[in-house]
């Protein structure tokens, strides 16, 4: 992933893991700007590795692979932090509508 790992993303990655949240990033297309982000629930991704009978690495996934197979949901924005940021508080927003 390009771009600098920050004190400010680890913390973020350290926050949604607490919360049962998993996070991957993809960089910017050639040429583009901006950071993506998916966001998840790591429950969801224990049940699918029960039915697949291995564990899963997200950063194995497409993005279409994780649109596919979970229920995560799309962050964007300028900065790694900011797509971070936005997944989570996408997929926040979509588990809050379907408690």
């Amino acid at each position: 992933m390009a771009g600098e790992v920050t004190k400010e993303l680890r913390k973020i990655y350290a926050r949604a893991a607490k919360q049962g949240i998993w996070i991957r990033e993809f960089g910017p297309p050639q040429g583009c700007r901006g950071y993506t982000a998916t966001a998840g629930g790591m429950k969801q991704l224990e049940t699918l590795e029960q039915k697949v009978g291995r564990e899963i690495d997200v950063y194995e996934f497409s993005l279409g692979d994780i649109f596919k197979y979970t229920n995560a949901l799309l962050g964007m924005g300028d900065t790694r932090e900011e797509a971070c940021r936005d997944a989570i508080k996408e997929y926040k927003a979509y588990q809050r509508l379907h408690e």
